[in-house]
């Protein structure tokens, strides 16, 4: 009897500590994911340019994950195809790079957030514009002014800028569980009063993947000149004033992935 009860009471205690040791590893591993951050640093063959006919898309794929599937298809991700084109002329649909699919695009965008930077619609300065796609699939502007986390976001030189966010700050709050995410940068018009009309992309518009689990930096680099890609149903691009060519060709990026 004695030894039923002291093996009994062994049995409990053993349950107490692995369920206190998982719950630990569990809380243990929640903070590490949410400390994990992205910082992107792209630039451009000439200079940088801020103004209020311009506008910069960082633009991602950060779906939840679903039946077990823990990684997003490099082909899976956004593309700079344009804007929508049926939809209305005040809607940011209408405006932005990155929603539309014309008869000469062979794949559809898909995405789940972006970042957009430029002019503050009262020319005050440069602005973050954080994006988000909501249950109807339109956009929604989360934040206004988005506080990046890099002191410096405007490289020195004005060739580049640098936007770097916690991972946990994307969509969906089962980001974390991803072991990658899929984005594309192009350079487009303003999102307050632009045609959606695209400048710039990477190459071949083909997303390309930042690997979440890996603490190091990756750079890749693009050769091919600005698309200036013609939109169905809008004006043909044109450069602004003072703009040149250089200034609108994306050259290279550089992903930093911290916390991993």
């Amino acid at each position: 009897m004695f030894f039923n009860f002291v093996s009994k009471k062994k049995y409990l205690f053993l349950i107490f500590a692995i369920t206190t040791l998982s719950f630990s590893c569990a809380r243990t591993a929640t903070v590490k994911e949410s400390k994990k951050t992205i910082q992107i640093t792209f630039t451009v063959q000439g200079n940088f340019q801020i103004r209020n006919d311009l506008g910069y898309y960082v633009v991602f794929n950060a779906p939840e994950p679903k039946n077990n599937v823990f990684r997003v298809a490099e082909k899976d991700g956004p593309r700079m195809n344009g804007s929508k084109d049926n939809s209305p002329i005040s809607s940011y649909e209408y405006k932005t790079p990155f929603t539309g699919k014309y008869p000469t695009d062979t794949d559809e965008s898909i995405w789940t957030d972006f970042f957009y930077i430029g002019l503050s619609p009262v020319n005050t300065g440069f602005v973050i514009k954080q994006g988000k796609k909501n249950d109807l699939g339109e956009i929604t502007i989360v934040e206004n002014n988005f506080q990046t986390i890099s002191p410096n976001s405007i490289l020195s030189g004005s060739n580049g800028f640098r936007l770097e966010f916690k991972l946990d700050q994307l969509s969906q709050l089962k980001v974390q569980n991803l072991k990658n995410i899929t984005c594309n940068i192009g350079i487009s018009n303003s999102i307050d009063n632009g045609l959606g009309q695209v400048f710039d992309y990477w190459t071949s518009n083909s997303p390309f993947s930042i690997e979440l689990e890996k603490n190091k930096q990756v750079i890749l680099q693009k050769f091919s000149p600005a698309i200036m890609k013609k939109i169905q149903n809008r004006p043909d691009p044109v450069l602004p004033n003072n703009v040149s060519l250089q200034d609108i060709t994306l050259k290279d990026i550089t992903i930093n992935i911290n916390g991993a």
